[in-house]
């Protein structure tokens, strides 16, 4: 089952890629268990279809973490393949445990790198996603919990890419790569609202927004949010409104809210609130990120 989510899921962002006629670097890192080989692959759709995960090679014991954080070392040490302003992707089974980020948080920041964890719900082992969420968080990544069915139907293409959205603003290949304009992290706590820092949308034609509801999975307290943005000599002012039995129609268990939508907004500053709801009162903090085209 997990060969076959690995290879739908890159298959789906290179079918994406190709489309485009973009130039794409690839630095495929094979790391197996049993002699920790690493490697760079030139013929990409090969590689992955002769490297997909073997359920023989893995770890037994479930107290055993993911070594994620030391494959994000090595990628940051290569000297092949560009590192500074880097997008990883990086899909996790296995949660680490329990360590130190501040080491490789320093070195994403140097390198202006940011990460997309895309992290199932139901872990092979270790036991500490949080910090997945963290580093994600302290370096304008962004992490999704999610069902793994889900994943390259959802995250991927959306978080990632974007590229339906892309196309459908015919704006051709030099638009393919969403770029990070806007990162915030709010904490919040059972019912509320906060003002965020506000939007500066000038010099943006086109705005892509994504947000965590919870920095955990699966869905559980998380009940509704409302994002808006407002300026009172835009008409283009408005907001997103949604409740939990909306975003579960959408994604499932899914632990973040992407309206898949691009918004085309005027090129003025605009004031941002955030309205919450959770079930509980446990403190948690959501990424809010806005991407341009």
């Amino acid at each position: 089952m997990l060969s076959i989510i690995t290879k739908n899921c890159f298959l789906c962002v290179l079918q994406r890629v190709r489309h485009e006629y973009c130039d794409l670097y690839v630095y495929i890192i094979d790391s197996k268990w049993e002699d920790k080989v690493f490697k760079v692959c030139q013929y990409v759709v090969t590689s992955i279809e002769q490297h997909l995960p073997n359920a023989t090679l893995g770890y037994s014991d479930p107290s055993t973490g993911s070594d994620v954080l030391s494959i994000l070392e090595l990628f940051l040490d290569n000297s092949q393949v560009p590192v500074c302003g880097s997008q990883l992707l990086i899909l996790v089974k296995r949660y680490p445990n329990s360590q130190d980020i501040s080491p490789i948080v320093a070195r994403l920041r140097q390198h202006h790198a940011y990460v997309f964890f895309i992290v199932s719900n139901n872990n092979s082992g270790g036991s500490s996603p949080e910090i997945l969420y963290n580093i994600a968080t302290e370096t304008n990544g962004f992490c999704g919990f999610q069902d793994e069915d889900k994943f390259s139907e959802v995250l991927i293409t959306r978080a990632v890419f974007s590229m339906k959205k892309v196309q459908s603003a015919a704006l051709g290949p030099s638009g393919m790569y969403p770029n990070l304009i806007y990162a915030t992290n709010v904490r919040v706590s059972g019912k509320g609202s906060t003002i965020l820092p506000p939007y500066d949308a000038k010099n943006v034609p086109i705005t892509d927004i994504m947000l965590t509801l919870q920095d955990h999975g699966p869905l559980s307290s998380f009940q509704r949010f409302k994002l808006s943005w407002n300026n009172i000599d835009s008409d283009d002012s408005g907001n997103l409104d949604n409740s939990k039995s909306d975003v579960e129609k959408l994604y499932g268990n899914s632990t973040f809210y992407d309206p898949d939508a691009l918004l085309f907004l005027d090129p003025v500053v605009y004031n941002i609130t955030f309205e919450y709801e959770y079930s509980d009162t446990k403190s948690q903090v959501l990424q809010i990120r806005f991407y341009s085209h």
